[in-house]
């Protein structure tokens, strides 16, 4: 890479002080006290003619610099880089003092050559690199910030990247990987103003723990965050619409809150399957929401799921082997669930299937074998094959419906493999026309009177 290709990109970088040639005052995070005064980051490079926002963690009363030939400072810690050198940033407040060293360079291969001189740091400690500048001459302003990432990744330094005073378009228009497989990147802050996330922008990314959305971003692309295995929380507040494979595979979620303003849950699908860490789901209500195929498919860890009124349809193998499903209360709004659903729920006991519910498509509850007993709703309209197949303890079926469902289990019956005392209980003036009606005569010996 040539030596002055990123002229006039604003670059800047901060890292915990420990070890750095140029020491600071602020205070290790686990142990200091509520009295201490500590700042976002104490170790920085700015390319000159550039700015760094510092933020103290209380009231600062001063901001200073030894040196303003270097780096200057205004009274709200804004950092402006003068000319090549190195100054330290004070901040005082109340008899508190915090610092941040700086160092000002004149283009990106110097400050490449300093990044990869500063000593090796611990993901929990990382050096944090901010763009604030406009990087519209650059033919490929995705290429040029996956190129920077590239040298970056290879120093080994664990690296936080701060984008908010970027332009937007700093951030994959043209969806290329940005971090293909990076262990390094464990921080990211996306531009102020970016209202479309594009798609891989994070995919393999394996390294990154933490991402700050922009208030205004509404639309996370496809496979934007797949293979982020250390990601361990997302905030999706104002989020619109999430493109499938957006987070498969980000194996360290715990929990994940669907905000209502979101209206489709993977306009594909598989947006969080295989995130096998992932408790807890909570979907907030909406006027308009549906479930794609797959969404948490795999997710073997998720015990809680909160559905809203206003779902209409569970999609496709959506809870597929969410083999620590326990209990699940469908809304009300319910009338469709498709082929797979809960297929493999192996831990599922209890499922409350509402009044309005219409349709059950194949093997929506193969085998739970959890489940002993469950209850059909009279607005049921028939029944399909695999239905509850393999759920080998299940005992008891109650259908409230007065006349049979149309049975459609042509090729696979809906009751295989389930326990061998299966009873199906049916309203008791309508035992006769179960037991003779066209595939349910198949169980006259099992149907009875509830």
């Amino acid at each position: 890479m040539k030596k002055g290709f990123f002229f006039g990109l604003a670059v800047i970088l901060a890292a915990a002080a420990t070890g750095c040639n140029i020491q600071t005052h602020l205070p290790d995070p686990d142990t200091a006290g509520e009295a201490d005064l500590r700042l976002n980051k104490s170790v920085a490079g700015i390319i000159a003619l550039n700015t760094l926002k510092l933020q103290a963690s209380a009231s600062v009363d001063a901001w200073t610099s030894s040196d303003e030939t270097v780096a200057m400072v205004n009274s709200n810690g804004l950092v402006v880089a003068v000319s090549p050198g190195r100054a330290v940033i004070t901040a005082s407040a109340k008899g508190k003092t915090a610092d941040c060293a700086v160092s000002v360079v004149s283009s990106f291969g110097d400050f490449a050559e300093w990044l990869a001189a500063l000593p090796e740091n611990t993901a929990a400690t990382p050096y944090w690199i901010q763009f604030s500048g406009d990087l519209s001459s650059l033919e490929n302003n995705s290429i040029a910030l996956y190129n920077l990432f590239a040298l970056i990744e290879n120093t080994g330094r664990y690296v936080g990247i701060d984008l908010s005073g970027s332009p937007s378009s700093v951030i994959n228009p043209t969806n290329v990987i940005l971090f293909p497989n990076y262990a390094k990147l464990v921080e990211a802050i996306l531009p102020e103003g970016l209202t479309s996330l594009g798609q891989r922008t994070f995919y393999g990314a394996r390294g990154l723990q933490r991402i700050s959305l922009p208030p205004g971003l509404t639309t996370i692309g496809s496979s934007a965050f797949q293979g982020c295995t250390s990601l361990t929380e997302i905030n999706l507040e104002g989020i619109t619409s999430i493109g499938s494979q957006a987070f498969q595979g980000c194996t360290s979620l715990t929990k994940v809150t669907l905000p209502s303003s979101l209206t489709d849950i993977g306009m594909g699908s598989q947006v969080f399957s295989g995130c096998t860490s992932l408790a807890e789901v909570v979907i907030l209500p909406s006027s308009r929401i549906t479930i794609g195929s797959y969404t948490f498919k795999g997710c073997t860890s998720l015990t809680k799921v909160t559905l809203p009124e206003g779902i209409t349809i569970i999609g496709g193998e959506v809870f597929q082997d969410c083999t620590s499903l326990r209990d699940l209360t469908l809304p009300g709004s319910v009338t469709r669930i498709l082929n797979d659903a809960f297929h493999g729920c192996t831990s599922l006991t209890n499922i409350n299937l509402p009044e309005g519910l219409t349709y059950i498509n194949n093997g929506a509850f193969k085998d739970c074998t959890g489940l002993r007993e469950v209850t059909l709703p009279s607005t049921l309209r028939e029944i399909n094959s695999r239905l509850f197949e393999g759920c080998t303890n299940l005992r008891t079926l109650i259908f409230l419906k007065t006349t049979p469902p149309t049975y459609r289990a042509s090729i696979e019956e809906p009751f295989g493999n389930t326990h061998p005392d299966l009873v199906i209980k049916v309203p008791a003036d309508s035992v006769e026309a179960y037991r003779t009606a066209t595939g349910w005569n198949a169980y006259a010996s099992i149907i009875t009177a509830r």
